[in-house]
């Protein structure tokens, strides 16, 4: 999917850059590659140290849910129906399977309805729980009618722990990239937490096409998305992290589909 590229970049470099990717470079052997040259790692090329680039994240973070808030009720809405269905009907990795859920929290997409129909089709449910600070996430059981309990910043936990071991997670998303790169809120949970689970389970972001960024600038301990949702479309990656296939809704006629998607067959 191509993108517009910031207005950092000379002529020269977009050309460079261009022939590379015809030459079947793929995105993060690009900035590899360049930032040996300019030493910055995985990290944008337009910001040289780690302190630049969390200033930029921490800038992000405000403006997205700034314009996540801005949304009325109706928009929300018809875009959690829209993500809901594209989930139901093109990420089949969900259904029957063991899968890791979220409640809703500083205004995200609201999917507990699709979640509790997982449920009623035969899939065991679970929630993420902070046991302990700067430490992976555990996954509690729960079911509809679960007693639950008020957890760290305030979000509804199970209140019994009953671990379960996904092998789905549905995680929510402030900010993405074109890679998969997923930017929440800071605190690293999700990252710690895949990084510790073995297997590892397939990872589904569902977020606002808003959200959609041209690169988070990823550092070593980030760890991709398997596949993002938005009501826009899915779209799934490959080792590589280019997008290997997507479907699009046709319902969301207002949101055409980027260069380099296309409809599920």
């Amino acid at each position: 999917m191509r993108a517009t590229e910031p207005a950092t970049h000379s002529s020269a470099t977009r050309f460079l850059r261009e022939r590379c990717l015809v030459l079947g470079w793929t995105r993060n052997a690009w900035g590899r590659r360049r930032g040996r040259a300019r030493g910055a790692g995985l990290a944008s090329t337009a910001m040289e140290t780690r302190a630049e680039i969390m200033a930029w994240r921490r800038a992000q973070r405000v403006r997205l849910q700034e314009e996540r808030r801005a949304l009325t009720r109706d928009e929300r809405a018809q875009k959690t129906a829209r993500i809901a269905a594209l989930l139901e009907r093109h990420v089949p990795e969900l259904a029957g399977a063991s899968v890791g859920f979220y409640w809703p929290f500083k205004g995200e997409l609201d999917l507990r309805d699709f979640a509790i129909s997982l449920h009623a089709a035969g899939a065991r449910l679970s929630l993420p729980v902070v046991v302990e600070k700067a430490a992976p996430l555990e996954f509690w059981h729960w079911a509809p009618g679960t007693r639950l309990a008020r957890g760290d910043w305030g979000i509804p936990v199970p209140a019994e722990r009953v671990l379960e071991h996904p092998t789905a997670l549905i995680v929510p998303l402030l900010g993405f990239d074109e890679a998969g790169y997923r930017l929440g809120y800071g605190g690293g949970y999700y990252d710690r937490t895949l990084a510790a689970l073995e297997p590892r389970p397939f990872t589904v972001g569902v977020g606002l096409e808003l959200g959609r960024l041209e690169s988070i600038h990823p550092f070593e301990h980030d760890i991709p998305l398997d596949a993002v949702v938005t009501e826009r479309g899915v779209v799934r990656y490959d080792a590589e992290r280019r997008a290997v296939a997507a479907a699009h809704d046709p319902s969301a006629a207002e949101h055409p589909a980027p260069d380099g998607e296309r409809p599920a067959d």
